[in-house]
Formats: structure tokens, C-alpha cells, sequence
């Protein structure tokens, strides 16, 4: 999952707080069929213009942000590294 964001949007703590919203409802048992099912995400947040300046260049930033939460485990989120 990527969120894009604008420097006039959300202050960064907001933003972080929905991540984290994000990430418990993702935890939580959303099927009760299937108690044992669990869905894994990890989110890149990006903020314009400060790691991109064009629709493309934050998808990128936000994605790399994304990968970059997956590979420090489950059920986190990152801001993209400015370059």
C-alpha cells in the first residue's frame, strides 16, 4: 500500500497515525470463517514535493518506501528516504 501525501495535507504524526489504524484493522481477524487468516501489510508513505514532483516520481518513492517496510518485517510502515 503507498499514501501520498502533500506538505500542506496532514501533519506527518496524522499521517502516522492512520498508518498505524491501517496496519491494526489489516491485522486484525477480518474473516471469522477463517480465524487462522491473517493479511500482511506493509506501507510506503511519499510526500510531495519533498520525494517527488510528478505523479510517477511519488509512486516510485512510495513503493521503495513500501519494499523497504516489508523487508524490516510484517505490519509496518515507512517514509521514503529522501534521495
Amino acid at each position: 500500500m503507498a499514501i501520498e501525501t502533500s506538505s500542506d495535507a496532514l501533519p506527518n504524526t496524522e499521517i502516522e497515525i492512520l498508518a498505524k489504524r491501517l496496519l491494526s484493522v489489516a491485522n486484525a481477524n477480518l474473516i471469522d470463517d477463517f480465524p487462522d487468516t491473517q493479511i500482511g501489510v506493509s506501507i510506503g508513505i511519499a510526500e510531495f514535493p519533498r520525494d517527488g514532483k510528478d505523479a510517477n516520481s511519488l509512486i516510485l518513492a512510495a513503493d521503495s518506501a513500501m519494499l523497504n517496510a516489508k523487508s524490516l518485517g510484517k505490519s509496518r510502515f515507512q517514509w521514503a528516504i529522501l534521495p
